[in-house]
C-alpha cells in the first residue's frame, strides 16, 4: 500500500462504526425478492410485500372483470382492439386466459418467508451495501468506483471545512476505500483516493474527534 494512504488508514483508527453482518430478504413462494434489510426493517418489508401481492391480485381481477363486462379499460376500447373478429363468448375466454396468465405471478395463497444471509456474499461491490429500509450500512467490503470515490471526496471536503473529525460511519467507509487502494484499477479513482488520504493527514493536525 502507498505510504501516504497507509498513514491515512492508521489515522482513522480505531474504527467505531459497527454495521450488521447479517442482512435479511423476503422470499415469496421460495423466490427471493430484491432488497436487503436489517433486522429492524425486515418485518415492515414483509408486511409491505404481503400487501403488495394482495393488491396486485385484486387489481388484475378487477381489471379483467371490467373488460369482460364493458369491453373497456382506462378509457380504451379493449374489445375493439383485442377482440376483433371474436364473438362475445370467445372474447371473454380470451380475457380469462390473459387474467389467469397474469395471476400466476400473484397466486391466491402465496407463501412469505424471511431469509437471512451475508449481504457481502460474492463480493464485487463498488460501494457499501446498506439496508433498503433505513439506509444503515451492513458490514461489507467494497472497491470504490469513480462515483463512490467522488462522493467520498465530497464528504471529506465537508469535514475539512467544518473543522470536525470524521464521523464513525464516514471513517468506516474511508477506511475500507483506502485499504483497497491497490485493488482499484482506475488510476483516476486512485488519484481521488490519494487526495482523500492527504485530507485525512491534514485534518489530523487539527483537533481529532
Amino acid at each position: 500500500m502507498n505510504e501516504i494512504v497507509e498513514n491515512a488508514v492508521e489515522l482513522l483508527q480505531p474504527i467505531e462504526y459497527d454495521g450488521d453482518s447479517i442482512g435479511y430478504y423476503v422470499l415469496v413462494n421460495d423466490d427471493p425478492c430484491e432488497g436487503w434489510y436489517c433486522e429492524r426493517c425486515i418485518k415492515k418489508e414483509l408486511a409491505r410485500t404481503r400487501k403488495y401481492y394482495k393488491e396486485r391480485r385484486r387489481e388484475i381481477v378487477e381489471k379483467y372483470k371490467e373488460i369482460m363486462a364493458t369491453g373497456h379499460w382506462m378509457g380504451q376500447n379493449i374489445r375493439k382492439r383485442e377482440g376483433r373478429g371474436l364473438s362475445d363468448c370467445e372474447f371473454i375466454i380470451k380475457c380469462k386466459g390473459a387474467m389467469r396468465s397474469q395471476l400466476k405471478k400473484y397466486p391466491a395463497k402465496p407463501t412469505f418467508e424471511i431469509e437471512g444471509g451475508d449481504p457481502d456474499f460474492g463480493g464485487g461491490q463498488s460501494e457499501p451495501q446498506c439496508c433498503d429500509g433505513c439506509g444503515k450500512y451492513f458490514h461489507t467490503d467494497f472497491v470504490p468506483d469513480m462515483d463512490m470515490a467522488e462522493r467520498l471526496l465530497d464528504d471529506a471536503l465537508d469535514i475539512m471545512y467544518s473543522g470536525k473529525w470524521f464521523s464513525p460511519e464516514l471513517a468506516w467507509k474511508l477506511d475500507i476505500a483506502l485499504y483497497n487502494y491497490n485493488d482499484v484499477e482506475d488510476k483516476d479513482v486512485q488519484e481521488i483516493l490519494m487526495v482523500i488520504a492527504k485530507f485525512i493527514i491534514r485534518r489530523s493536525w487539527g483537533q481529532k474527534k
